[in-house]
């Protein structure tokens, strides 16, 4: 069973105001610890695509760690597959890595916590939930980058 529905198979356009939209969405998460299904790396990523274009992209429904990795281990321990982020963000999505702009998506590892989502701010730093907070990492560790 998926606890990820119908993820939207056409690209979504970014507002007119996708920035300040962008940043109130950050601010708002930004002293928010993690939660899994209210803000982890996944409710992340969705809920800034949904600032930047009136749309949310795909529809979250585990409530729990154990609905989650059960998720998860279903498709191959794969964030990427679970998630279906390259559906849910369109064709050419995927973007080269020196291409990087703010309100990207990218998938990057953490150390101690694995691979996880993030958002890119700027040039040089990525968003990404932490434990306490919303935390900074440099965009050095994207790994992928999706375009929204």
């Amino acid at each position: 069973m998926s606890n990820v529905i119908a993820p939207r198979r056409n690209a979504l356009i970014r507002l007119p105001d996708w920035q300040p939209r962008l940043i109130r969405y950050v601010q708002s998460k930004s002293r928010k610890p993690f939660e899994v299904g209210e803000n982890d790396c996944a409710t992340f990523w969705i809920g800034a695509v949904e600032a930047m274009t009136g749309h949310r992209p795909v529809q979250v429904t585990w409530r729990n760690m154990a609905d989650c990795l059960a998720m998860l281990r279903a498709n191959g321990d794969s964030l990427e597959r679970a998630f279906q982020i390259s559906d849910a963000l369109g064709p050419g999505a995927v973007v080269d890595r020196s291409t990087l702009s703010r309100g990207d998506v990218v998938l990057y590892h953490q150390p101690n916590q694995g691979d996880t989502f993030g958002l890119v701010w700027d040039q040089d730093t990525l968003f990404g939930p932490g434990v306490e907070f919303i935390e900074r990492e440099s965009t050095i560790v994207a790994q992928k980058v999706w375009r929204v």
